[in-house]
């Protein structure tokens, strides 16, 4: 009898003990669960950038282990990654690219990519490249008036009077002409004022040549070409043609040439 009732203690023993450890273990996993689910989301801002990052989420819970994957990799570009302005160590991966991880904080993060092409100057590793002068005396076109006529009697001929760009007080005309019959293309040089340029802008307001390619009822002659070029006071350059113009402003071309000749003086003639 005595034998039965330690035998009965010992078991009821051993039933309470694996039910409380049943018990303290389950208690611990819905804790942890609990626990787990009752963490705070905080958001990542990806500096405009979320989708180069193949698996990125916008947000994460505190303590949770961020791992992603950037893809959008260019040749000869060095790329750094920092988190809330400290740089993240990466991996590489052949299939992946970067490889980035980190622990959430409890609190909104900031990650951004920042990439240099490894081709450019970087001022903060190079010395200064030295700076590059222009030719004093490099010329800019202005306006050019072009003329050529075909299969005439007297032959084949271009002529061409071009205004560049010179000094504050003057601009240099310059005229290139040659006809079939000539072995070399004449050149003449002339030093004028700055009425030239200003005569030949009245003619691009009064035939509105800004506006030809846009006209509708166009024409073009033939037997030769006329071609007008400039560049406008915002830098931008124009070209119109006698191929393609609007019937009723033809007469700019002669008017054009007739201005710019009547510089083609012995007074502003360069020796």
């Amino acid at each position: 009898m005595k034998k039965f009732k330690i035998r009965s203690f010992s078991l009821g023993l051993i039933v309470v003990l694996v039910l409380l450890g049943v018990v303290l273990i389950a208690a611990g996993v819905v804790a942890a669960l609990f626990g787990g689910f009752s963490r705070k989301r905080y958001r990542v801002d990806y500096d405009g950038r979320m989708s180069c990052y193949t698996n990125a989420r916008e947000t994460y819970r505190e303590g949770e282990r961020v791992v992603l994957y950037y893809n959008l990799i260019a040749t000869d570009t060095n790329y750094t990654f920092t988190l809330d302005g400290a740089e993240l160590e990466r991996d590489y991966d052949e299939e992946k690219g970067f490889v980035l991880s980190f622990i959430m904080p409890g609190h909104d993060v900031k990650l951004v990519c920042n990439s240099r092409n490894t081709m450019l100057y970087n001022p903060e590793t190079e010395p200064a490249p030295e700076p590059e002068t222009e030719p004093e005396t490099e010329e800019v076109m202005l306006f050019d008036c072009y003329n050529a006529v075909v299969a005439t009697v007297g032959g084949d001929r271009y002529d061409e009077i071009v205004l560049y760009s010179c000094s504050d007080s003057e601009l240099t005309l310059r005229t290139f002409s040659k006809a079939e019959s000539d072995e070399e293309e004449t050149s003449i040089e002339y030093r004028v004022p700055y009425e030239a340029y200003d005569r030949c802008m009245k003619l691009v307001d009064e035939y509105k040549l800004r506006d030809w390619e846009n006209m509708k009822n166009k024409t073009g002659i033939c037997g030769g070409v006329n071609v007008i070029k400039f560049r406008d006071s915002d830098g931008a350059y124009y070209r119109v043609s006698s191929e393609n113009m609007p019937m009723e402003y033809g007469d700019v071309f002669g008017e054009a040439r007739g201005i710019l000749r009547s510089f083609m003086t012995d007074k502003y003639r360069v020796e």
